[in-house]
């Protein structure tokens, strides 16, 4: 056998390739149900954390971007989790740093071998410097098989040994320290074994299953998705089935719109709960019936209206942005809330173009800003984003769930974050394409609209993962799945097909490919499987917005 003297090790992967590797959990032999996908992109540009268990996976296809011989060593040390998005939730991931070394064991062919050891340490901010602590909290072993000729990882195995703080599964930011957490696994390449149409057809199959007897599908039991009744999740699974193939008249529909018409006319409502079933109800007829019958579009006039009236206005007006939810503005309640009302205007209601007008200008105010201005990247056949005065240049602006400012002792200014940049991008595109439709929209609004698309996609391009809701580990990053349903939603509105080169589709149905569960079911860190597997199969299905109410 031939010994390679030396090989150059640094990312050269293919744009738009996909890489899969099936794992193994050593400590038992048994395979484990998620894949894992690497994307080109981020073997280039890194991979994204969404907690402490995925810092081996970055070590793993970490490579020295030099030419290597046997027995040369290099260090290593990062910290992991730096920005953190404050608000909305307190689910974050303490900062941690990582020093260690990777040494080459062995080169035979044109494959490399190198083993890493590292120790994890946490920290505490003093006089705003991170200090790490001087005792590890865990270790990490690596073994790696790298491909010379590809500068691609074919085989490896890690082992995670200690006691870090996770934000997985944990409800209402509570932070939980494992005891001691030992994961020992091996991944190797494979092959792409599950078609687009295959893992719908799982995912809605298994998620009809979870229907219960009175027709509803459960939600979180914590509260987030929703009230008791569980009126939104159970439309969620109406919109999921619904766009993933299931007739209007299947039991199961039938059985799900009765759950929420009944519960709807009895239940305090909430925000979430009357957009969710406005969307529902729409599916129904967009994917099913001729026409929405008189009694149907009785309801949704209903909701709808209450909707318009339930809207909160800000107390002072620099301060925050009017939206929708119970108690406080809140971004999210505020996306439900208008893609609920197009819903319902598609059903025949006549949203006030004061309505549109309104949110519009609230939300063409970008909160989070001043990274350097960037050229921004958009492809698509009918882009529904137009050039400003600097043509393409934008700053990067993100949103995030609250946009009141605090000021007090310890006081941490919020940061933007995926899911919720998104989530501004859908609101104000429905505003701006409503308002055009009915000849309502100005000069001023037209430019206020487009100024915060290009900023908000901009960011979107800065900061690019489908892996994990940015910044790694922050709030929102356990909402990955409600992320990725997000940005289909607003790059499917304005009519955009690659963001910096990214074609978004494309690397969010590898992922969902990979990581759905041989049962059929996704979920995503918050741990709410219905919820989460209705929303990959809205991404996956990418539903339109026609519908014959509109008639």
């Amino acid at each position: 056998m031939r010994v390679a003297a030396a090989l150059v090790l640094c990312a050269m992967a293919q744009e738009g390739e996909v890489y899969v590797y099936k794992q193994t959990d050593l400590s038992t032999g048994k395979p484990c149900d998620e894949r894992l996908v690497v994307l080109s992109c981020e073997l280039k540009n890194g991979i994204a954390c969404r907690s402490p268990r995925d810092i081996p996976i970055v070590l793993l296809f970490t490579l020295p971007g030099k030419q290597v011989a046997k027995g040369q060593s290099w260090e290593y040390e990062r910290d992991f989790f730096v920005t953190q998005a404050l608000g909305g939730t307190a689910l974050v991931v303490p900062r941690v740093r990582v020093i260690g070394k990777f040494t080459v064991t062995e080169i035979k062919e044109s494959v490399a071998e190198i083993a890493g050891t590292f120790s994890v340490f946490e920290g505490q901010e003093r006089n705003g410097e991170w200090i790490p602590a001087r005792k590890a909290v865990a270790a990490i072993e690596t073994q790696q098989a790298v491909d010379g000729r590809k500068s691609l990882l074919e085989t490896g195995t890690y082992g995670l040994t200690g006691a870090m703080r996770e934000n997985a599964s944990v409800p209402l930011g509570i932070h939980v320290r494992t005891s001691q957490v030992k994961v020992v696994r091996r991944i190797e390449r494979a092959e792409k074994e599950t078609s687009v149409e295959e893992a719908i057809k799982k995912g809605r199959e298994w998620l009809a299953k979870q229907q219960q007897p009175d027709g509803r599908f459960p939600g979180w039991a914590g509260g987030y998705w929703v009230v008791t009744p569980v009126i939104g999740s159970t439309a969620m699974g109406i919109m999921a089935l619904m766009h993933s193939g299931m007739r209007a008249d299947d039991p199961v529909i039938r059985r799900a719109w009765e759950f929420v018409r009944a519960k709807s006319a009895t239940m305090p409502r909430e925000v979430y709960d009357v957009s969710l079933a406005l969307l529902a109800l729409e599916a129904r007829y967009s994917a099913g019936e001729k026409s929405i019958t008189p009694e149907d579009k009785g309801v949704a006039d209903k909701w709808a209206a209450w909707l318009v009236d339930s809207q909160l206005k800000p107390v002072v007006p620099d301060d925050g942005t009017p939206s929708w939810n119970a108690a406080y503005l809140d971004l999210a309640n505020t996306q439900y809330a208008v893609m609920g009302l197009q819903a319902a205007r598609r059903c025949g209601y006549k949203v006030p173009a004061s309505a549109w007008r309104f949110i519009l200008r609230r939300f063409a105010r970008v909160p989070y800003g001043g990274e350097k201005a960037v050229e921004l990247a958009l492809e698509g056949r009918e882009l529904g984003v137009e050039k400003g005065a600097d043509g393409w240049k934008a700053e990067p602006g993100s949103w995030g769930y609250f946009t009141l400012r605090v000021r007090g002792p310890g006081y941490k200014e919020f940061t933007g974050n995926s899911p919720l940049t998104c989530a501004a991008l859908a609101i104000v595109k429905i505003c701006e394409s409503e308002l055009k439709a009915m000849g309502e929209l100005d000069d001023a609004d037209r430019r206020r609209a487009h100024d915060a698309l290009r900023q908000g996609f901009a960011w979107l391009q800065t900061h690019w993962s489908v892996r994990a809701a940015l910044p790694e580990a922050g709030s929102w990053s356990v909402w990955h799945l409600y992320y990725l349903w997000s940005l289909e939603r607003a790059a499917t509105l304005a009519g955009v097909q690659k963001i910096g080169g990214h074609d978004w589709y494309k690397e969010g149905e590898a992922y969902l490919l990979a990581t759905q569960h041989p049962d059929g079911s996704w979920n995503s860190p918050a741990d709410v499987p219905t919820v989460d597997t209705a929303f990959a199969l809205l991404f996956l299905r990418r539903p339109g917005t026609a519908t014959k109410g509109d008639k």
